[in-house]
């Protein structure tokens, strides 16, 4: 059950997993792939995700803020879509869906591409409020990054991610690591993220493929049969995304960048409150110089965005202003 799943589960399960016999190791490390895959690609979507609004500026209370909403690993914006209604500024929803399999460093096209996006509305001597949910929040980071070299000032929101917390759930994947197994994990997961089912049945056809193209293709067929409300195109650009960007984090250390200046507020979903692994912060006090205020918002990695809290955080309202 993919809402049972949290990061901080996932992390413990890694720290544990050291300790077990060796017998054990390659059938648990392979079950820590799967789950870290279906929590970060989370909710199924549809074609209707991949067309979108981008721009909610109307009957907004504050016109000198500008809030950016970043979304998780699939790129789509529409997982915002309960709590738009509650946040009092302009707002514009950064989608960062990919069909481009040659990039060479995914995270750097992404973030730069969204700054360029950013920067069209941050006029006017205008502050920002990034918004960053799940592996979104690593984009956000970097975004913030960029926007503060160019003397712009504001603050991050980041929902159930960070940096490091994504770089620690990408250590499975590490050991030994090979692109076409990485690829043939990423598919055969999301038939079952989706419910298609025959995973296993195509597994053997995927690792005798020479090519992605040739992979997807099989993949789609399958896909298709049970799930109907993805295009080609559509589940294309979703496969691509989430390949792309996860790869990315074998280049990504945030350990080697300058720390960030802007306030950061993290809002964790409360089923991982009592199985922290890791720092309580996810280590985001190594990212900023300035304050990072953690707050528990109930619900999972995926309900967490159905509270209307969470749009409370981002209008910095009692109790979430710095």
């Amino acid at each position: 059950e993919i809402r049972n799943l949290t990061f901080a589960k996932l992390i413990k399960m890694s720290v544990a997993s050291i300790n077990d016999d060796d017998v054990n190791d390659e059938k648990k490390f392979i079950i820590e792939k799967s789950d870290v895959i279906k929590i970060l690609v989370g909710i199924t979507l549809k074609d209707e995700d991949f067309v979108f609004s981008t721009d909610f500026s109307t009957n907004r209370q504050n016109t000198t803020t500008e809030v950016f909403l970043i979304p998780g690993i699939d790129g789509c914006g529409t997982v915002f879509r309960t709590i738009i209604p509650y946040i009092k500024f302009s707002m514009s929803l950064l989608h960062y869906n990919t069909n481009n399999m040659d990039c060479t460093n995914m995270i750097t096209e992404t973030t730069n591409r969204l700054t360029n996006n950013i920067l069209l509305k941050l006029t006017d001597g205008k502050d920002f409020v990034i918004v960053g949910y799940s592996f979104g929040s690593l984009i956000a980071i970097e975004v913030t990054r960029m926007l503060e070299a160019m003397n712009f000032k504001g603050r991050l929101v980041l929902i159930d991610g960070a940096p490091d917390l994504a770089r620690a759930m990408f250590k499975p994947f590490e050991s030994d690591f090979d692109d076409v197994n990485f690829q043939i994990d990423i598919l055969t997961n999301i038939l079952d993220i989706y419910s298609v089912g025959g995973s296993q049945k195509i597994l053997m056809e995927l690792k005798k493929c020479e090519s992605w193209d040739e992979r997807f293709n099989i993949f789609a067929k399958q896909f298709s049969v049970t799930y109907t409300y993805l295009s080609f195109a559509n589940l294309k650009t979703l496969c691509i995304t989430i390949y792309k960007h996860l790869s990315a984090l074998r280049q990504y250390d945030p350990s080697t960048l300058p720390p960030i200046k802007s306030s950061i507020i993290l809002l964790k979903c409360t089923h991982s409150s009592n199985m922290i692994a890791i720092e309580e912060d996810f280590c985001l006090h190594k990212v900023t110089q300035n304050v990072v205020n953690v707050h528990y918002i109930e619900g999972d990695h995926v309900t967490i965005l159905k509270n209307e809290k969470v749009a409370a955080a981002i209008n910095g309202e009692l109790p979430f202003k710095i």
